[in-house]
Parts: structure tokens; C-alpha cells; sequence
């Protein structure tokens, strides 16, 4: 109906606006190196084309004409095989946003891109056979009878959002666990309004509307998180700490750490080196720790990791696993100098008066444990 059509294109003209005034500023203001912020910019942009289309083919809907039947088709060919990438570029953010430096095998492989090339093979064949969709004689949309299968396609990596979110929840702050679902859940309420109302076409407006509120907790994000290394920063640490310690039942295994000869590095190569040397040693941590395990810049090259195990003697396994890491780099780096660090490690519980103190605690402990290295290579 007429009302619809002016509805929709109403809501899709201020959701647009406002989302293409967000991707002005966050391109002046957010960080383009980074990863998560280059995915937003670009879902941003996707979803602000998608709003421009619908808005388009609900003006030409019913108006005859082959050259507009035409761009009709071209139009909603667009907004079909678009419409699964978004998701897919919305799962991407979530997952580097809560888990950067994780290589999983689903996003890698050739399965992750499965659901995107069935919905190209249906949108292509339904040119011909109208099984999504297709344009009768007076210009007018109609659904196909595969249009529920496209639509589950896009599903797929929504869903696979929240999966993501609730398994990493212990390493997401509890104040930025609404961000994450709403990320989810306003696209997938505006879907099932479509799916269940013919042509009351809200998932783009809702997905705008969503990536507003994300801007604000990606502003958040780059408090939340060291420039230089991406490990959380030391207020950031202190923020979540006892979320984590209510978590554990009272004991959290923790380690402190050091970058070895990080002085000589800057002396010797420069500080660009030396800033290298940092982000390299954090990558290679991150690497070697579990997806709920927490590394924090405590100081220019100390850091402390928060471990999720239930066994203190685990953390001996973690360890050795991380120095392995770093023999191995060494191995095939190609730099003049050696890159390691040095531990030291403990289990924060109600025996000590502060959080600080234990910190002092462990860090003394690697100062120990870097003297008795200097000895045994001297």
C-alpha cells in the first residue's frame, strides 16, 4: 500500500542519514589500521547501499515500464545477494571484535563461504525460474517459493554471532554485553517483521540503527584497549578484575611479564623497532593463550595475564607453550636480535589485602626469575 511505501521509505531516509553521518565521523575519528573498525566502516557503507535500494524499488513498484522493470531487477538481484555478505561481515566484526588474535578454523575454511554461494546460485536461477523472487507484467515484487531459504541463509551468521558472543562471554565486560546482542537481535527482529509482513521492510533501518549504537561502544573500545599492542589497558583490567574474580569462586591464576632486553632493542634498532619488538611479543602471547585468557599492558614492556583454568598447575603447560612460541619465531625471524620474556606467577586469592599487593608479589618473582637468567647465559 501507499502508507506502507512511504513507512518504509521514511524510516529507511532518517536511518540512513543518520548512519551515513556516523560513518563520516568514525572515518575521521576511528583508527583505519584496525580491523574491527575497517569492518564497520564497510558494513556501514553496505547497509546504507542496501537502504538506498529498497527505498528505490518501493518507489518504482507497480510503475510500468521495461527499462524500469529492469533496474527493478537489477535492483532487488542487489538486495538478494548482498543481503548474506552483510551477515557475514556482521559475524566477521563480532569475532574480531571480541577475539582478535583467535585463527578459527570455521572462518577460514572453504565451509564459512558455503552459505554465501548458495544464495548467489538461487538469486542467479531465480532470474529465470522466479523460485526467490520475481517482477510480474504491471512492474509489481512478489516472493518466491525459496524466499525463506535466502532469507535462513543470512540468518546462518547472525546466529553464529550469538553463538560467538555467549562462548567468549568471560572475556566480553559485562557492560558490553548489550552492544553484542543488540547487534544481533535488531536485524533479526526487523527480518521476522518481514518475513511475517509482506513487504513491511524494516531489517536494513533496524541493522542502521544497530551500527549507531555500536559507534558508541567502538568509541568505548578504543579506551578500552592499548593503541600500540591491542591488550587491554591497565584501567581496563582493573574494571573487569573482579567480574572475573566472582567468576573463578575466589582464585585467579595470573603472570606477569617482561619483555627481555627490550632497552637494547630501542638502543641498538631504534624505537620503531622497539615498538615492533612490543607488538610482536603481545601477538605471540595472544597466540599461545586460550580464547578466555586476558593479557593486559601493566606498564611500557610489562603486561600481566589473566588465565581462565581451574588447575594452578596449569599455568607451568601455558608456559612452556609460550616459550616455545617465541623459540620458534626466532627461529625463522630474520632479526638480529633475539626475542623473549621473562614470567612471573601466582594465584590471586582472599589472602591478599589488595589486588596490588599480589601484583608487587609476582612481579618480584619475575625480577627473581630475570636474575637467574642473566646468571645462567653470563
Amino acid at each position: 500500500s501507499i502508507m506502507n511505501e512511504f513507512f518504509v521509505v521514511d524510516i529507511n531516509i532518517v536511518a540512513g542519514i543518520l548512519l551515513s553521518i556516523i560513518i563520516y565521523i568514525a572515518y575521521k575519528t576511528l583508527d583505519k589500521t584496525d580491523k574491527v573498525n575497517r569492518i564497520f566502516l564497510t558494513l556501514s557503507f553496505l547497509v546504507v547501499l542496501e537502504m538506498f535500494l529498497e527505498t528505490f524499488v518501493c518507489f518504482i513498484d507497480g510503475i510500468r515500464g521495461y527499462f524500469l522493470k529492469s533496474i527493478y531487477y537489477f535492483s532487488c538481484f542487489a538486495i538478494f545477494i548482498m543481503a548474506p555478505f552483510l551477515s557475514y561481515l556482521w559475524f566477521t566484526f563480532i569475532k574480531y571484535w571480541v577475539s582478535p588474535s583467535k585463527k578459527e578454523i570455521f572462518h577460514r575454511s572453504i565451509f564459512s563461504g558455503l552459505p554465501i554461494l548458495l544464495n548467489f546460485f538461487l538469486v542467479v536461477t531465480s532470474m529465470n525460474n522466479g523460485n526467490v523472487f520475481y517482477i510480474d507484467s504491471e512492474n509489481i515484487y512478489h516472493r518466491g517459493p525459496l524466499f525463506l531459504l535466502t532469507v535462513l541463509i543470512s540468518y546462518t551468521y547472525l546466529f553464529l554471532g550469538c553463538f560467538w558472543v555467549i562462548s567468549h562471554r568471560k572475556k566480553i565486560l559485562k557492560g558490553e554485553l548489550l552492544p553484542f546482542f543488540t547487534f544481533c537481535f535488531f536485524p533479526l527482529l526487523g527480518g521476522l517483521i518481514l518475513v511475517l509482513f509482506y513487504k513491511i521492510l524494516l531489517i536494513w533501518s533496524s541493522a542502521a540503527f544497530s551500527l549507531v549504537i555500536v559507534y558508541i561502544f567502538l568509541q568505548k573500545r578504543m579506551v578500552h584497549l592499548d593503541y600500540l599492542t591491542g591488550a587491554w589497558t591497565r584501567e581496563s583490567f582493573f574494571g573487569y578484575f573482579h567480574q572475573r574474580y566472582e567468576e573463578s569462586h575466589g582464585e585467579v591464576p595470573m603472570i606477569f611479564v617482561d619483555i627481555d632486553n627490550l632497552k637494547t632493542i630501542n638502543d641498538e634498532f631504534g624505537h620503531i623497532e622497539g615498538d615492533f619488538a612490543i607488538k610482536k611479543a603481545v601477538y605471540i602471547i595472544k597466540n599461545s593463550l586460550r580464547k578466555t585468557d586476558i593479557i593486559t599492558r601493566y606498564g611500557g614492556d610489562e603486561f600481566l595475564i589473566t588465565l581462565d583454568i581451574e588447575k594452578a598447575k596449569d599455568v607451568e603447560r601455558i608456559l612452556e607453550r609460550i616459550n616455545r612460541s617465541f623459540e620458534k619465531y626466532n627461529r625463522y625471524s630474520n632479526k638480529k636480535y633475539e626475542l623473549s620474556v621473562t614470567f612471573g606467577h601466582g594465584t590471586y586469592s582472599k589472602n591478599y589485602e589488595t589486588l596490588e599487593k599480589f601484583i608487587s608479589v609476582i612481579d618480584n618473582k619475575m625480577y627473581e626469575n630475570k636474575r637467574i637468567k642473566k646468571v645462567v647465559f653470563e
